[in-house]
């Protein structure tokens, strides 16, 4: 959807940008963090997969604020009222548009986004949880 409407969005010209690298910084991120078996059987490349990983996230992280920033106000500015597209006929008082599909579209993907953020968040703090509850278990039963 970014790439296919690159230049309809004089509003933020962002937007198609951020709908591009977030659809393909995953795939790049996911492929990169891969951890290989050798020879022996065991697996390598542990500490590199969670660099890479720990590195993804915080990008991830950056530009979904990035993506917050560029598409909400502007689909407020769209929203709103007192809202003048500029056309041909109208050149004072009003703001260039978006396309309408894009900026729905980017609208839906930042919110889903933040939606998955915030459940991976919650399941991450769970099992940092239960793990802490587990070794606490673990040395209570060992120093009595």
């Amino acid at each position: 959807m970014g790439a296919v409407h690159l230049h309809d969005c004089p509003l933020e010209h962002m937007i198609p940008i951020w709908l591009i690298v977030s659809g393909v910084a995953p795939v790049f991120l996911g492929c990169s963090g891969r951890r290989n078996n050798d020879d022996s059987g065991e697996k390598s490349g542990g500490g590199c997969a969670m660099i890479l990983g720990i590195i993804g996230l915080l990008f991830n992280m950056a530009w979904l604020i990035c993506g917050s920033v560029w598409i909400y106000p502007n689909f407020g500015k769209m929203k709103a009222d007192d809202f003048i597209p500029c056309t041909e006929n109208i050149t004072t008082g009003c703001t260039k548009d978006c396309h309408q599909p894009l900026l729905n579209f980017s609208v839906a993907m930042v919110t889903i986004d933040w939606m998955f953020f915030v459940a991976w968040s919650v399941l991450i703090g769970c099992t940092i949880r239960a793990a802490c509850a587990s070794r606490n278990q673990k040395e209570s039963i060992l120093h009595s």
